[in-house]
């Protein structure tokens, strides 16, 4: 049991998870946008086992005094040019990074860029729909399995985030509810509720 602590704190982690609404929005003008928003780390909700052995949590409050001084949106985790599609240094930059209620949320502009292009058409058709993000852990809580308990999984909540490397829009992910929509979804889905 105690393997999987030794797995997973203070090393870079990547944790990916299900956005359930990324799509592009249409601009006033016509035009479409090429704004990318959501919710990239949900609090408070299990994620889909990791490695077969856990669930996790990130807790709220797991970003306070987090280190966010150099964050990158891309793909797939890459870290070559290609991969990035926007990036936030010392709160400002082309990424917007913020924390709510339910979770980390951001919003970009996708670059003019082939990958930038080619994210707006995959996210406009719907075939990509998660994101994940890389990060190191400093304060973490375990729940061993036991036949006592009946747990299926060790379960572990994260309270303390150190630093947040990257947010990344993947093919699979960890946690089944993020969130990220294109401008004009979040617009159709604010009118249908009003």
């Amino acid at each position: 049991m105690d393997k999987n602590k030794d797995k997973a704190i203070n090393r870079p982690v990547m944790r990916t998870m299900r956005i359930v609404d990324l799509h592009v929005e249409q601009r006033a003008d016509g035009q479409p946008s090429r704004r990318i928003e959501g919710r990239a780390v949900p609090f408070n909700e299990w994620s889909n086992p990791i490695w077969g052995e856990w669930i996790e949590m990130i807790a709220t409050g797991a970003f306070d005094g987090c280190d966010m001084s150099d964050v990158i949106m891309c793909t797939d985790h890459g870290t070559k040019c290609a991969d990035v599609l926007a990036r936030m240094r010392n709160g400002e930059g082309t990424l917007s990074i913020h924390i709510e209620s339910d979770g980390l949320h951001f919003a970009f502009d996708a670059p003019r860029t082939t990958r930038g292009n080619d994210l707006l058409e995959l996210v406009s058709r719907g075939d990509i729909g998660e994101c994940s993000f890389k990060f190191i852990v400093a304060e973490d809580r375990w729940t061993w399995r036991s036949a006592a308990n009946g747990l299926k999984y060790d379960q572990r909540v994260v309270t303390k985030i150190a630093r947040l490397f990257d947010l990344s829009i993947v093919v699979s992910g960890a946690y089944p509810s993020t969130s990220a929509v294109t401008e004009r979804a979040s617009a159709d889905e604010r009118a249908a509720v009003e």
